[in-house]
């Protein structure tokens, strides 16, 4: 077990509440390799949240649902995701969460980041199916009046991998959730 530290630039002593991804390298004469991962850091006081919905992507229908609540006598906050692609010439791609970090609260907007499964099926056979894998996902809830529609995004590895946050065509993105 080895243990490391980082030092941040720009007069920077801590990060603020998000999602970030680790990339780790290692070189050396006998071993060669990287290793990705995601951590949140998140404010329990900046409450939870929920969505679920659908958007069009590249002419695909997606739907997708998340969850995060405090469960009672307990000290982190539990919950999970699922994004389901549904491909225009049949089939499914399915991202979904296996072990999810902490949502990243801040104002309107939730940064989820853990790991998952992904597959895709086409014509009832198994293209691609990999565990594993880490998945970011960033909701946004514009739900006053005037402001514009609820957004989101996922990352699932090169899988599914969204530059942008889109507009939903139906659902609701709820962010904050207060703490229970």
């Amino acid at each position: 077990m080895k243990s490391f530290s980082c030092t941040f630039g720009d007069g920077v002593t801590q990060l603020p509440v998000d999602v970030y991804t680790l990339t780790f390298t290692v070189g050396g004469n006998y071993y060669t390799g990287s290793y990705e991962d995601v951590f949140s850091i998140w404010d329990p006081g900046a409450g939870f949240a929920t969505g679920g919905g659908s958007f069009m992507l590249e002419g695909d229908r997606v739907s997708f649902g998340f969850s995060f609540t405090m469960t009672k006598g307990k000290t982190a906050p539990r919950g999970g995701v699922v994004v389901v692609r549904h491909l225009a010439g049949g089939g499914v791609c399915r991202a979904k969460s296996n072990s999810m970090d902490s949502p990243a609260v801040v104002g309107n907007v939730v940064t989820l980041g853990g790991k998952g499964n992904y597959s895709c099926v086409v014509n009832n056979v198994t293209t691609i199916s990999q565990g594993n894998i880490n998945l970011i996902v960033v909701g946004e809830d514009w739900a006053t009046s005037g402001a514009g529609a609820d957004k989101f995004r996922v990352k699932a590895m090169d899988k599914l991998d969204m530059a942008t946050t889109v507009v939903l065509a139906g659902g609701n993105i709820q962010v904050p959730q207060p703490g229970k």
